[in-house]
């Protein structure tokens, strides 16, 4: 109901959009606290149901709508303990193009675990840890990249890199972004530019950590000036 109090806004549409959100932390019904203004609370439901309207809106236009889930879906409420088994199948039900992997979900084995024996490998290939590994196989814990289909046919490179965390459980290896930029997978998976129209990095990091910017500039060097890149 305080929502419908709120002064209607323009969004600025693009070809390609992105609805992302990040660090819910387990919050999915919203915040409670006395202190947390309710103009600005939402819950899980109100978020699905503003992916619905948006994704209406941008199919009626001929625009392109990603919804992606950039890391720490645990850690804040009683729905996260570890393991996390009353908050996945909630966020299962969640129409996400793409997720990654937060800091969060690495600091205990028991919740590594419980996310790859089932939670990761629901997503088909959308849980995107081009950065993090099983310390037992060295194979990515999730994709290391995938392309997103828009339903008005855009084609987006998607990658999920987690900033270089040192402090996670020993059943993970965090790479350091710098050597991974480097490798031949994600140089070949850029250079096939006539197969995407742009490209998104899911980046679990500060938006001024100084890894943005080698991941922008290995980016660049193959792909050129003029590649859309968020």
């Amino acid at each position: 109901m305080f929502l419908l109090n709120l002064p209607l806004a323009t969004l600025p549409w693009g070809d390609v959009n992105f609805l992302i959100v990040t660090d819910v932390h387990s919050w999915v019904a919203g915040h409670l606290h006395p202190d947390h203004d309710p103009m600005l609370d939402a819950n899980y439901g109100h978020l699905l149901s503003m992916h619905e309207h948006l994704a209406a809106a941008a199919a009626a236009s001929g625009r392109d709508l990603f919804f992606v889930d950039n890391g720490d879906l645990n850690d804040g409420t009683g729905f996260s303990r570890k393991p996390p088994a009353a908050l996945v199948p909630l966020l299962r039900r969640m129409p996400f193009d793409a997720l990654t992997t937060g800091n969060h979900e690495l600091y205990e084995n028991e919740n590594i675990d419980f996310l790859a024996s089932g939670f990761i490998d629901s997503w088909g290939g959308r849980f995107l840890t081009s950065n993090t590994e099983n310390a037992t196989t060295g194979e990515p814990l999730g994709a290391r990249y995938r392309i997103l289909n828009g339903t008005s046919g855009r084609r987006v490179l998607a990658f999920g890199f987690l900033y270089n965390m040192t402090d996670h459980a020993n059943h993970v290896v965090v790479r350091p972004v710098q050597t991974v930029v480097n490798q031949s997978w994600f140089l070949d998976a850029l250079r096939a530019t006539n197969t995407y129209d742009a490209i998104v990095f899911l980046t679990h990091m500060a938006y001024n950590d100084p890894l943005v910017d080698v991941i922008r500039t290995a980016a660049r060097a193959v792909v050129g000036a003029t590649r859309p890149i968020l």
